[in-house]
């Protein structure tokens, strides 16, 4: 399993019971691209900061001790107005922002003048605003292009302006792209060598822009804007070429198989092995697949990705039939080319089983519907691990795969996250792998997914 997957699965693993995501936006640019559309901006001195939060919660853990958990709150932030833009004029203005930094909340000081970017609630009672505005602290005030920029905006031409580029990837340019602009005016243009263009003096209005590639390359639908006059909008396009990998999943016989994830990956990763995925699919019914967009280069495709599942008793394959990368073949693909026939074969499906495991709190007594995982070995931390759930007894009937090495871990319930095992056993008819103990921190099971757990029944194999 690829590093990106296991990264990805641990973090699931370990965030079962929270929900914390890390905040992702792109800052506006430039000013009169939000300017008319944001409800309030003001320049003001921070001159208080109060933090808001909602009562905690007391939940107990599996043991019935007491914990609490704190929801995230918000600061109200007051500012002393210097100079309004838009909205209503006033001296003092209150802010709303998130205390948390996973949640866009802008940090600011007081003490410290800004530039104030802020929305208002459905109510239109308050204001707030986020690190994904233009909100910053002014620095020096001659010298801040924002506020230069909108004092402008007063003496500035009429007419709404639409810019942007077409970009082939992170860095290259596509020039000499046509761009067709509808709205209260119809018109054309063709980016320049660099693959930008830059229309001006636009009557305001609803316009939509799409741009026109040459053959060989493909890019993304029209977009939409309603420009105010002297707004402006960037639009821009990535394009990328034409090509396609296409080919089929069959199990022995012939027999196709459906629902696999596909992954065409490369050479020049960071991860594991050096390999990353620049194309996922998934095959059909008929066990077809597709990568589209395919940049120039050599490839190699693998069916079943994500490893084994309960619904998918295959393992990950390599084109044309290989469960290991040092024996696949590799796909050569030139600029716009489309690739048919890149079949990958797999072997005969992995025949279900059961095996019985016991699980017991620390003080000894049944773990009673506790959820027991078996992780492949070969998998490392499985994204789609078997599992059962143990009966009042604390006994559960783990589904796993005949012949196959895995892990067995025990879940408990509570936070923070509690665990036992790893039992490392070969998958065999009716097998006992005796008792499991939920006694160590989620993270330290985790770790010790290693030969130093095999159980005993398989050492003496």
């Amino acid at each position: 399993m690829r590093l990106a997957q296991v990264v990805c699965a641990f973090l699931l693993f370990m965030f079962l019971s929270v929900s914390a995501r890390a905040c992702s936006c792109r800052e506006p640019s430039p000013v009169c691209s939000v300017y008319f559309g944001t409800p309030a901006i003001f320049r003001g001195l921070a001159v208080e900061k109060v933090l808001e939060r909602p009562p905690a919660q007391t939940m107990r853990d599996q043991d019935g001790k007491p914990y609490q958990i704190m929801g995230s709150g918000r600061y109200r932030v007051t500012f002393a107005v210097n100079e309004q833009f838009r909205g209503e004029t006033k001296r003092q203005v209150t802010v709303y922002t998130s205390d948390e930094s996973t949640a866009c909340g802008f940090d600011f000081q007081p003490g410290t003048e800004y530039v104030v970017f802020a929305g208002t609630n459905r109510q239109g009672d308050q204001l707030s605003t986020s690190v994904c505005t233009m909100t910053h602290a002014v620095r020096d005030l001659a010298k801040d292009e924002v506020v230069q920029g909108m004092r402008a905006l007063a003496t500035a031409p009429s007419g709404a302006r639409i810019f942007g580029s077409v970009h082939l990837g992170q860095e290259e340019t596509v020039p000499r792209v046509t761009l067709t602009v509808r709205g209260p005016l119809t018109l054309n243009a063709t980016t320049d060598a660099a693959g930008a263009y830059d229309l001006k003096g636009l009557p305001p209005g609803q316009y939509t822009v799409a741009a026109t590639l040459p053959n060989g390359f493909v890019t993304g639908p029209e977009q939409s804007f309603t420009l105010a006059d002297k707004a402006c909008a960037e639009a821009n396009w990535y394009a990328s070429y034409d090509a396609h990998v296409r080919g089929r999943v069959v199990g022995t016989g012939g027999t196709p198989i459906a629902h696999l994830y596909m992954e065409l990956e490369r050479r020049g990763g960071a991860e594991a092995g050096g390999l990353y995925a620049a194309e996922t699919s998934e095959t059909d019914e008929d066990g077809r697949y597709e990568f589209q967009r395919v940049p120039p280069g050599e490839y190699f495709v693998i069916a079943n990705s994500l490893g084994s599942a309960p619904d998918r008793p295959y393992p990950m394959m390599y084109f044309p039939a290989s469960p290991t990368v040092d024996n696949a073949a590799t796909v050569q693909v030139k600029a716009s080319e489309s690739l048919a026939d890149v079949n990958v074969e797999m072997p005969r499906a992995w025949n279900k089983i059961n095996v019985l495991v016991k699980v017991v709190l620390a003080t000894g007594s049944p773990a009673a519907g506790v959820t027991v995982e078996g992780t492949l070995v070969s998998d490392g931390f499985s994204v789609s691990p078997m599992t059962a759930i143990t009966g009042a007894d604390g006994v559960a009937t783990l589904p796993v795969y005949e012949g196959q090495e895995y892990f067995a871990t025990a879940l408990g319930d509570g936070m923070p996250q509690h665990c036992g095992g790893p039992v490392r056993f070969l998958a065999k008819a009716g097998a006992d792998l005796g008792v499991i103990r939920i006694e160590h921190p989620l993270d330290d099971c985790l770790a010790q997914m290693d030969s130093a757990s095999i159980h005993p029944a398989y050492l003496a194999q």
